[in-house]
């Protein structure tokens, strides 16, 4: 499933102390973002599992079930957060290709300062943008916190992100429940991920040092909280375990 082939230049810029850092849509690009949203959002009511509104659980495991297991790691994990993207990416393309499922790879901005997104949220050393599939990190990233800002690149291209927040939008009172969901569903993700990357859990939790405290996404919600640092552990190794992201449906039962 891992690859040495090279990431596209389509997939993969350098920015050097891109001026100006993030910008917010212009109204042309808020234009057109609206009308895609909506598009999006009436999709996203196809997906099995259903939204909040008439309950308060999200089932997404059709979503997840085709995916098969990804496999034991069998060689030596990649160093370096840009190698760590790559392989990312190559190995997340190979599960969607046989799971049957749509893939649209993210663009990987590796910046050793601020850097342009249609986002307008500044990021730490990684940051995932849902309107322009943007993956900036920093060449020092942890392999974890770039797995877990992939994860979202994930969620957003199988219409997850969408429905949490079309969830919350119908039931406010449920927001911050849906976030943290949604934030240890990146780490069960990113787990999936390690399973292929790292022989043992103790390495693979080795990497897991940088858990993001704030949203490494464009989470538009004043709910948003970030999962404690126990549960987030629980969800990685989950997805670790096994390497197989159905494992990865927080939506349903218990956190």
């Amino acid at each position: 499933m891992r690859s040495d082939e090279p990431l596209t230049r389509d997939q993969v810029e350098e920015r050097y102390g891109t001026a100006g850092g993030f910008r917010l849509p212009t109204f042309k690009t808020r234009g057109a973002l609206l009308w895609i949203v909506l598009g999006l959002l009436l999709a996203a009511v196809a997906l099995a599992g259903g939204l909040p509104g008439g309950g308060d659980r999200v089932n997404l495991r059709d979503v997840l079930d085709p995916f098969p297991a990804a496999p034991a790691a069998s060689r030596p994990p990649p160093r370096g957060a840009p190698a760590v993207a790559r392989d990312l990416q190559q190995s997340w393309k190979a599960l969607f290709a046989q799971a049957g499922a749509s893939f649209r790879p993210a663009t990987i901005v590796v910046a050793r300062r601020s850097a342009s997104s249609d986002c307008g949220v500044a990021p730490s050393s990684v940051y995932y943008c849902d309107y322009d599939s943007n993956l900036v990190v920093a060449p020092g990233a942890s392999s974890y916190a770039v797995a877990h800002g992939y994860a979202h690149h994930v969620q957003n291209i199988l219409n997850i992100t969408r429905q949490v927040r079309r969830a919350e939008r119908a039931s406010p009172s449920q927001g911050r429940d849906f976030w943290l969901r949604h934030e240890l569903q990146a780490d069960c993700l990113a787990g999936v991920w390690a399973h292929s990357a790292y022989a043992t859990e103790a390495a693979a939790g080795a990497e897991q040092a940088a858990v993001p405290g704030k949203p490494d996404h464009f989470a538009d919600s004043a709910a948003w909280n970030a999962p404690s640092r126990g549960d987030r552990d629980r969800w990685f190794g989950r997805g670790y375990g096994n390497g197989k992201a159905l494992g990865c449906d927080t939506f349903s039962g218990e956190r």
